[in-house]
């Protein structure tokens, strides 16, 4: 009687040859046999998805890869392109956070701060913009760099406007001598949206 378990499991193993042994991609499978997946194949004695195809999260199902960034997808596998995912309402590729996607809809771009490189303005964020000829973030349109971050107002946050009586000739002589002064005043008040 000792027989009788070998030649049942030998008759069991033989019956289970062909198809995906648990039906789920990745069981083993025979070569001349096909697999229970849809759209997979026995590839290498394993069944796996054929062509284009990736393997579902539960491993239960083959999945086409999503047309690049904002293609359709139901799972994260179908989007291929690094550092992007599969939004789960729109049910689009998309780029991860800290990352954008290029003008082009090819790759996810690393977001960028000031002095960090660039290849597009989408990646510069806090007021800059990319500079093509010098490939990083810079400070965007009239703002400046100052302690690290963008400004447009530094001069009137920082100067305080100081009110002095002085008598006509000592205005005059005061004027006289620091010409450059005044103007500098003047120019940061008018800056600084008094009048």
């Amino acid at each position: 009687m000792r027989g009788g378990p070998y030649l049942l499991l030998l008759v069991a193993g033989t019956l289970g040859v062909g198809r995906g042994l648990d039906g789920q991609l990745g069981s083993p499978c025979h070569p001349s046999g096909r697999c229970n997946v849809r759209f997979s194949e026995c590839q290498d004695n394993i069944c796996r998805c054929s062509g284009t195809g990736v393997p579902s999260a539960y491993n239960n199902r083959c999945l086409p890869v999503a047309d690049g960034l904002k293609g359709y997808c139901e799972e994260n596998v179908q989007c291929t392109v690094p550092h992007s995912h599969c939004r789960r309402f729109s049910k689009e590729c998309e780029c991860v956070e800290g990352y954008v996607m290029a003008r082009d809809r090819s790759v996810c771009l690393p977001v960028s701060r000031l002095g960090e490189p660039c290849l597009e303005r989408a990646q510069c964020k806090e007021s800059t913009e990319c500079s093509p000829s010098l490939g990083v973030c810079v400070c965007r349109g009239i703002s400046y760099e100052y302690d690290g971050k963008c400004v447009t107002d530094h001069i009137s946050n920082n100067w305080e406007l100081t009110v002095v009586t002085v008598s006509p000739a000592a205005g005059s002589q005061l004027l006289a001598h620091n010409r450059w002064l005044l103007c500098i005043a003047l120019a940061a008040l008018v800056h600084a949206g008094v009048r």
